[in-house]
């Protein structure tokens, strides 16, 4: 498990739940990447990357670190002959997607992106029921994510981080929260045959080093997508609305109508549909 982050909140506890042996953590500071280790009771500790791949007995390698690092990472990994198991964004651009793609292809590896929400138990149970017919034929999506934290009166604005503020980081609510959108949806309803749509930043201002700055990472989102399957859906995601109602997904089809609300930004683990 390469990062120490999200890996050990949710990567190495998920795999070792499973019966997974995680034989190696890798983080860019070797204090943390022990302290990971011991916790875990993982055997080994890195902090180089490639070395971590030449261990014995690796073969796959769950990518949890910031986006920027994913492409790199992925690329070597499956040079290896690693399977790889690789956090979203997984790429922070179309270049960087299709070339990972063409690596793993050509690997002959398990190449995967961790969109774990399809497995809640509210979206996979909303699969079933679309491919039982529930719905008939599905036509129209509605998928919205109205957030924000309440104002407070005097409250100076944050201080600028790249891992949240920064595009080029791969920073910003759509491809943090409506990357796992689009994938249930495509889950659902196959491929996209045609996308168009529109980004901003409702509350750009932060500070750095005491001087104001803007973030361009976005904090909206909105999307129209077509699926060859003739489904269209509609996302739209913001966290800059502070009376916002929440989030849910709306299906509705020749024969009937789902609809899967969620309180946060994630789905729990056991939702209403």
């Amino acid at each position: 498990v390469v990062g120490v982050g999200f890996g050990s909140a949710v990567h190495i506890p998920a795999l070792q739940s499973e019966g997974i042996e995680v034989l190696a953590v890798t983080a860019r500071r070797q204090e943390r990447a022990d302290e990971a280790a011991s916790r875990f009771d993982i055997a080994h500790a890195f902090t180089d990357f490639q070395a971590m791949l030449e261990l014995e007995g690796l073969d796959a390698v769950a990518i949890a670190t910031p986006p920027g690092q994913h492409h790199d990472m992925a690329i070597a990994a499956l040079a290896a002959g690693k399977h790889i198991l690789c956090e979203k964004p997984f790429a922070l651009d179309r270049a960087q997607a299709f070339a990972m793609r063409r690596a793993a292809r050509e690997s002959g590896c398990t190449a995967m992106v961790a969109h774990e929400f399809r497995f809640a138990s509210g979206r996979m149970r909303t699969k079933e029921v679309l491919e039982e017919g529930y719905v008939g034929a599905p036509r129209l999506v509605r998928a919205n994510m109205i957030l924000g934290a309440p104002p407070r009166a005097g409250r100076p604005p944050a201080v600028y981080d790249p891992r949240r503020d920064e595009a080029a980081q791969g920073a910003g609510l759509l491809f943090g929260l409506g990357s796992h959108f689009i994938d249930g949806l495509r889950h659902w309803f196959g491929e996209v045959e045609s996308v168009l749509g529109h980004v901003a930043n409702f509350s750009p201002e932060r500070t750095r080093d005491g001087e104001p700055v803007a973030a361009d990472a976005d904090n909206y989102y909105f999307a129209e997508q077509s699926f060859r399957s003739r489904v269209i859906a509609q996302l739209t995601g913001t966290v800059a609305a502070p009376f916002g109602p929440g989030a849910a997904i709306e299906i509705y089809g020749t024969e009937g109508t789902l609809i899967a609300p969620q309180i946060g930004p994630n789905p729990p683990s056991h939702g209403i549909l």
